[in-house]
């Protein structure tokens, strides 16, 4: 399969591209929320768990690409669950085209312990790996899992999450000199200023 994916992608280049694409316009649908943002999620982690594989097979060396597999492919599942999920958002009384579910208190203390366990549980197995930079990794790998549990419950919150994590991710990521994702989390920054603008100024709070 691996020899299939090699012979098929024999250079990544064009892969990366559309895994950038993609990305962007994810970013755009999760801003109004249009639901088709959920199917271009699947497809932007499916590109980049595919560049894993084929770096991988060739290199005989996983890190710090496995943390990146891993967490695509956590993307991935909660792409399919976004689907779901938001469906049931727009059969509530009172749903609009962009829709913001209120915060709950007892939310934000999982969230919050969730984060505070989960993160130095993450840099500390990417400790014991060949990981160049697990601190960094792990606290990005960390917020990413929240705020995308948090994207899909529609919380206005989620934008400040990414917003940390994907300043994390860019630090990272210069450090891999791997600038085609640097590019790609500069678009979720801008992206995730201009969502909480619009959620902001457009969005109907549920209750």
């Amino acid at each position: 399969m691996i020899e299939f994916l090699q012979s098929v992608f024999e250079y990544t280049s064009w892969i990366q591209i559309f895994s950038l694409v993609s990305g962007v316009i994810y970013c755009l649908m999760q801003v109004v929320q249009h639901k088709w943002m959920w199917y271009f999620g699947l497809m932007t982690a499916g590109a980049a768990l595919i560049v894993a594989i084929i770096n991988f097979d060739s290199t005989g060396a996983w890190a710090p690409l496995w943390a990146q597999f891993i967490l695509n492919s956590y993307f991935f599942l909660m792409d399919i669950v976004g689907i779901f999920s938001w469906r049931k958002i727009r059969s509530r009384e009172g749903a609009q085209a962009v829709n913001i579910v209120k915060l709950e208190r007892k939310s934000v203390l999982r969230y919050g312990a969730g984060l505070m366990i989960l993160t130095p549980v993450i840099c500390l197995i990417f400790a014991f790996t060949n990981d160049p930079d697990p601190v960094a990794e792990g606290i990005s790998f960390g917020l990413s899992i929240v705020a995308q549990l948090m994207l899909t419950r529609s919380h206005i919150e989620q934008w400040f999450m990414w917003m940390a994590a994907d300043i994390v991710a860019i630090i990272v990521y210069s450090g891999q000199g791997a600038w085609w994702m640097v590019g790609l989390y500069y678009c979720y920054i801008l992206s995730a200023f201009f969502g909480v603008y619009y959620w902001r100024q457009h969005g109907a709070h549920l209750k």
